[in-house]
């Protein structure tokens, strides 16, 4: 992926998509002034559900665009990860040429499968990702309204886009972490919310992007592997 050369080339800050704009205008004015170029990782951005639209930082201004590394990819949008094709978008064209030339020799270029596929997804695919948005909105609503019925005790905000949601386990005072209990007492695998650093070791990240019945099954597990835990 092309942002794996990125961290070690020069100094950035990685965006998340979905922000509001004046967090993204606050963020791009920081930047600027302390001379940090941005690295914004918008792979997700075709994942967005109704009532809400993806606002790429280098949209909000001229400024902005000429500081903005842009990455995106159709992995996400339609499920072809395994091809390795990403793409790039950058304005300034003294930024691009740095970048390229710290490309060369790390990174190769898409082979002719992975151009075609994604041309082929980008040019035909909207049907198809418009069945996947209302698949996923079905999820995402089961998530978050079976957690609130069965485990009040779990915090989960209802996400903007994308197919993951976090979840925050606090207030289940679980001495060896969500990650771990969840893992041992319900063999579910989630994600450990403590790779992620800072105060994060009390959440898990689900992933919704499967099956209604693998999501049911795997949330069951979880509801009963605490209320044994409560006796």
């Amino acid at each position: 992926m092309i942002h794996a050369f990125l961290y070690y080339a020069i100094p950035i800050i990685l965006l998340v998509e979905f922000s509001e704009r004046k967090e993204l205008e606050r963020m791009g004015e920081i930047c600027l002034a302390h001379n940090i170029i941005i690295c914004s990782d918008e792979i997700h951005c075709d994942l967005v559900y109704p009532g809400h639209k993806h606002l790429p930082i280098a949209s909000l201004s001229e400024e902005f665009a000429m500081n903005t590394i842009t990455l995106m990819a159709p992995s996400k949008t339609f499920n072809i990860p395994g091809l390795h094709f990403s793409f790039a978008v950058v304005q300034n064209e003294i930024l691009r040429k740095k970048m390229t030339s710290t490309r060369n020799g790390i990174i190769g270029d898409p082979n002719i499968l992975a151009q075609s596929a994604a041309k082929a997804a980008y040019e035909h695919g909207r049907g198809w990702l418009e069945t996947l948005l209302k698949y996923l909105d079905q999820n995402r609503q089961l998530v978050v309204e079976f957690i609130k019925e069965n485990i009040p005790e779990i915090r989960v905000h209802s996400p903007e886009g994308t197919y993951l949601a976090w979840l925050d386990c606090s207030a289940l005072n679980l001495e060896q972490g969500p990650f771990k209990f969840f893992l041992e007492n319900a063999k579910v695998a989630l994600n450990d919310g403590e790779m992620f650093g800072g105060n994060s070791r009390k959440f898990v990240r689900i992933n919704f992007g499967c099956p209604k019945s693998v999501l049911m099954d795997a949330l069951n597990k979880m509801s009963n592997s605490i209320r044994m835990a409560e006796h």
